[in-house]
Order: C-alpha cells, then structure tokens, then sequence
C-alpha cells in the first residue's frame, strides 16, 4: 500500500504521508462518462439506420476535458445545431466544424516514387516467419501488355506484393524456383498508382548513373572469359568475367538448379535478383554466391569469389515476358 494509507483505499492524495500534488485539480462532472458513452452509441445507432440524413456528420466522440458529446459536422449552420440540440439535449451536446473525413488511400502521386522502378533498386517483401527479405530488382519486362519488372524467384513468394523506399510497387505473378530446374526467376505485375513505367535503364549503385539495356543475350549466354557486371543493393556495381555457361548449383536449404552461369563478382546478401549484364546486354539474373554470409546478415567475399546466375534467355522462356530495351 502507498504510505499514510489503508491499501484498497482511493484516498490516497488526503492522507497525511502522502500529500496531494500541486498540480491536480479535483473538478465536478456534470455528466457521467457512461451517460455520454450512450448518447455517443444513440446518435451512431441512428446514423446506421439514416435517421440524420443531411445533416453532414463526419465523427462522434466523448470530449473528456468539456464532459459533453462532440459531433463534427462538415458545415456549421444554426438549424444543424438546433435539431441536434433538440434531439440529444444541449447539455450533453458540443458541435463542431469539420472538414469531410476521407479513407488514407494512396493516390497515383501520394503513394509512388517520383522516378521510374529499374534494376539494381532495392525491393522488399513479406516471408512466411514474420520477418521481411531485402533484394534487388534485375531488369524490366511484360508479361503481354502488362508491365512489370524482374528479380530471383527465391525472393517473394507469388502473390506477395513487393516494396521499394516504402511504396508498394508490384506483385508476384510468375514465379520459376524448382528442384531440378533451370532458372531461379520471378516477374512482378508493377502497381497502376506508379506514375512512370520500369525503366530499361540500370542503376549502377556505386558510380549513382544509369546505364541503358539495349538488347538481350541469347541461348549462348555469352563465353567463358567474356566480361560481365553486376549490379545489386548489398554490394553494389561490381564487373568480372564468365567462368562457366552451365553449371548445376546445390543451393543451402535450397533446390538443385542445372544450366546456371556463373562468374567470378563477389556478391552479397540482398544482391539476389540484381541484373547481370554486359555491352549493353541482359544476360541474366543474379541467384546464388559462395560469398561467407553469417547469420547477422554480415559476410565476407570468398579467395575465389563466384556468382551464380539464371540466364535471361530461359527466364523469358519459363515466365513468358519479354525484357524492354532501350532504342537510341
């Protein structure tokens, strides 16, 4: 119990070892918090059934400090107040002017970026354990007359809606990451309320340029020892060289992929789905890495770095898009 009291007892500011604090005001209620909670549930209860129809009513409310019922009305006039007066009793009754009360909806310049969704941006989205994943967007394509853009099937799960510097930008809506397959590859629907399509420029995260797409590689993917660049949100812009045109890949807690690529670019964590490219060229989609990657997200590039990647030519095939290049 507090000092100077009996415990269970609500005196506790008039008892002698416990004084009342300077800055408490004791005042007189005239109405009880229950007497306008129910005036609240009546005057709801009749704008349910239409019964103030015309009488603009935005939100209803117990105003504590006044110890009256505040309604907002979206426009103050005399006859609105008498006949809510009337009805409720004027006693029990603030009425206010309020502007009308709108659902926070996002609208198509509220709640997008002011610029294009291209690849080597960041993307993120919801997994299955509550957490959220980070990784990067590749390039961007359609699916027929849908735009959309590009990242590693590994990433979002299908159907999941992806996000980008807190704007929802797209949805998962075809989706390849299977045992024994040949790609690690999804496509996203982009969001109507973005106001410029994907762009087919890249954004190379070190040196802050773009860098157009002009053409996509085709089933030869390029030979060993033909340089090649990345561009992903962890590590950045980095460039290398081909080391294989089709290698199976045993992925950690993952399935096995045949006819991957790979090269010799370090990457890391939140890099998956970043574009591979060169000369100007989609050549696929970054998936894997024998970076040292630790449970804190922190990793380390290996002695002999390798990137595997899905090359873009079987990722159209399987996803049925089309990477968008640039024209001159």
């Amino acid at each position: 119990s507090l000092p100077g009291s009996t415990a269970g007892s609500h005196n506790y500011f008039r008892s002698p070892g416990f004084p009342r604090p300077e800055f408490v005001d004791a005042v007189s209620a005239e109405h009880a918090l229950s007497d306008l909670e129910d005036t609240v549930a009546r005057i709801t209860r009749d704008l349910r059934a239409d019964a103030l129809q015309g009488l603009g009513i935005s939100t209803v409310g117990v105003d504590v400090p006044s110890n009256r019922v505040e309604v907002a009305v979206t426009h103050l006039d005399g006859d609105i107040v008498a006949a809510l007066e009337d009805r409720y009793g004027a006693d029990k009754l603030i009425v206010v002017e309020q502007p009308e009360v709108h659902a926070a909806t996002c609208t198509r310049t509220s709640c997008a970026p002011d610029y294009p969704i291209r690849g080597g941006l960041l993307m993120y989205f919801p997994r299955e354990n509550g957490t959220t994943g980070v990784c990067t967007i590749a390039f961007s394509a359609r699916r027929g007359a849908e735009p959309g853009f590009l990242s590693a099937g590994h990433c979002a799960d299908s159907d999941s809606i992806v996000g980008h510097n807190g704007y929802l930008i797209g949805t998962v809506r075809a989706r390849e990451f299977r045992f024994n397959g040949n790609q690690d590859s999804e496509w996203m629907v982009q969001h109507a309320a973005l106001p410029h399509l994907p762009s087919r420029w890249i954004w190379q995260t070190e040196s802050e340029t773009t860098y157009p797409i002009t053409s996509v590689e085709e089933e030869s993917a390029g030979n060993v020892g033909d340089p090649i660049c990345h561009s992903g949100w962890r590590r950045g812009y980095g460039c290398g060289s081909i080391v294989s045109t089709s290698v199976t890949v045993f992925i950690k807690d993952g399935p096995t992929l045949a006819d991957m690529k790979s090269d010799n670019i370090c990457t890391g964590p939140g890099d998956s789905g970043g574009p591979v490219y060169a000369s100007n060229r989609a050549h696929g989609i970054i998936s894997a890495t024998n970076s040292h990657i630790n449970d804190d997200g922190s990793y380390r590039c290996d002695d002999v770095p390798r990137t595997y990647y899905s090359g873009i030519y079987n990722v159209e095939s399987a996803l049925g898009v089309t990477v968008q290049t640039w024209t001159y």
